[in-house]
């Protein structure tokens, strides 16, 4: 019996001891897993959130250590020693120190940003002050431009009337060299005319024959008192001496060729006899200009004006002052330094335009559709309305007439400013000066439109209801039958619309052509400025007489 209880006693304590000691190596597993997660969470292998699962390790180790029969034994000397070397100050002074470099970086980072957002802020400072100065740099050049415009338009009012001035004088040297070249009274004829003013004179007696002439003179005196001066038949140009034809070249403002002339020793049979190439071989002109003028005069004097349409009425004084009619008085000092009159004006060329300085196809579409006007009233150019209804008794509603549009044609660019203004678009008709715009370039060329007015008188493409008020008033003057042409020929193939920019081309003249050889004295009309068939007054013409010659619409590229 007492050794089966010491027996029993043996094994109850082995099984104690097993038990303890499963135990105890369960609790050290545990912990050693624990210290292996703490370690992972501090190395940073775990999840930021790296407090809840230690609470839970913890608490999962106090409920094993709770639930043991009996309290554990402490550890052995390697579980210290691993404890210990965990927990050792050079690893908290590690991690110490890699908190701190954090936030120094963290700090370092709010500084550059905030850096960065001074400097945002400052640019942003820098942009505000250059948009306010280029709207003020805008504003300054607005203003600028409008002085400028204002300074054109008291230039090209100075241009005018210095052209007028000139025009006056030239008037009156004409006038001047008219009186010189009358015949001056004789002295009898003089006392005549005061003696029959002053008819209480005593007259001393006188022969039968004195008084016979005496009758003559009160005759004479009587014919002076009427207006009355009988004046021989105009003598031909063939019976000319040559002082006559240095005359005449003279009038026709030439007199600079007279020396050549007498020495040539050309009298009017000989001019008329004289062809194209001996005339300007005797004469030296050099200048093709004057040579053409000097050469349709010949021509004229030989045919009795015929084909020239009457435009010997007009010389250069006349055509400086139809130039100011259509708008154009910014080339009057190159039509006057040409000597251009009526006959060239008729003949004029392309080659001309570009000897003239004038280069933009709106003012060489406004030569050539004047030039028609001028056929149309065999130019005689003083039937040009100047004048608005207005002012000669008519009320305004007359120049928005539709049924007025035949008159359109006639208007001069003077009339086109005062329609402006009668439409309540006052304000833009002083930039018509120099625009070159007349009532022939608004009913006879198909490409001027409304759009093109609106343009010339810079009216914004915003203003869409001013426009739309100018285009209403503009069709309403030229009539539906003209703005259906001008539709018709706008949707034409091959239609070239008409701008402010476009600039003539002139085609180069090459060696090699196929033209016959003309003669001497025949007159070449090719690429004429305005060609001459004719097109009723109040319709545009058709396409190809538009359009005139190809280079007067082509455009640079």
């Amino acid at each position: 019996m007492g050794k089966g209880e010491v027996t029993s006693g043996k094994e109850n304590s082995d099984e104690s001891t097993n038990y303890l000691a499963k135990s105890t190596s369960e609790a050290t597993k545990m912990l050693e897993a624990a210290l292996l997660q703490m370690d992972g969470i501090l190395s940073g292998e775990a999840s930021s959130e790296w407090k809840d699962p230690i609470k839970d390790v913890s608490r999962n180790l106090v409920t094993l250590i709770r639930n043991s029969p009996s309290p554990p034994p402490p550890p052995d000397p390697r579980t210290v020693d691993i404890l210990m070397k965990w927990l050792q100050p050079e690893r908290l002074r590690k991690l110490e120190n890699e908190r701190s470099a954090l936030h120094m970086e963290i700090s370092i980072l709010s500084e550059q940003v905030d850096a960065q957002s001074g400097k945002i802020i400052e640019l942003e400072n820098a942009l505000q002050e250059k948009k306010d100065a280029l709207r003020h740099m805008e504003e300054s050049l607005q203003k600028e431009v409008l002085s400028r415009s204002a300074l054109e338009t008291q230039k090209l009012e100075l241009l005018s009337s210095l052209s007028e001035m000139k025009l006056r004088l030239a008037g009156l040297e004409h006038e001047n060299l008219a009186l010189r070249n009358t015949n001056p009274l004789t002295n009898g004829e003089r006392f005549s005319r005061h003696a029959g003013h002053y008819c209480s004179l005593p007259r001393p007696p006188t022969s039968a024959k004195k008084g016979v002439v005496f009758a003559a003179e009160e005759k004479t005196v009587i014919a002076d008192n009427v207006n009355y001066v009988k004046r021989p038949p105009p003598k031909p140009f063939a019976q000319y001496s040559i002082d006559e034809v240095s005359e005449w070249l003279s009038q026709l403002g030439l007199e600079s060729y007279t020396s050549e002339l007498k020495r040539w020793g050309a009298t009017g049979s000989k001019l008329l006899e004289a062809t194209h190439v001996q005339i300007e071989k005797e004469l030296d002109i050099r200048n093709s200009l004057h040579r053409k003028k000097l050469l349709y005069a010949v021509e004229s004097e030989r045919n009795n004006g015929l084909g020239f349409l009457g435009s010997d009425k007009m010389d250069n004084s006349a055509v400086l002052r139809w130039l100011d009619d259509i708008g154009l008085p910014q080339h009057k000092e190159a039509f006057q330094n040409a000597k251009v009159d009526g006959r060239v004006l008729h003949r004029l060329t392309t080659d001309d335009l570009a000897s003239l300085n004038v280069t933009a196809q709106l003012h060489a579409a406004s030569l050539r559709r004047g030039i028609q006007v001028l056929r149309d009233l065999n130019f005689e150019f003083d039937n040009l309305e100047r004048r608005s209804p207005s002012e000669n008794g008519h009320g305004p509603h007359e120049m928005t007439n539709p049924l007025n549009s035949k008159r359109v044609w006639l208007w001069t660019n003077h009339r086109v400013m005062e329609w402006l203004r009668v439409v309540d678009l006052a304000e833009y008709a002083p930039n018509m000066r120099g625009s070159g715009v007349h009532g022939g370039l608004i009913v006879y060329e198909p490409r001027f439109t409304s759009e093109l007015l609106a343009t010339l008188l810079s009216i914004p493409p915003a203003k869409t209801l001013l426009r739309r008020h100018l285009t209403t008033h503009f069709n309403g003057i030229i009539g539906r039958d003209v703005v259906q042409q001008k539709r018709e020929i706008e949707n034409t193939l091959g239609f070239v619309p008409l701008t402010l920019t476009a600039r003539l081309k002139v085609p180069k003249k090459t060696q090699f052509t196929l033209k016959r050889k003309k003669s001497k004295n025949e007159v070449d009309f090719a690429n004429l400025v305005c060609p001459l068939e004719k097109s009723p007054p109040g319709t545009p013409p058709t396409s190809t007489a538009s359009v005139g010659s190809s280079n007067t619409n082509s455009s640079t590229s």
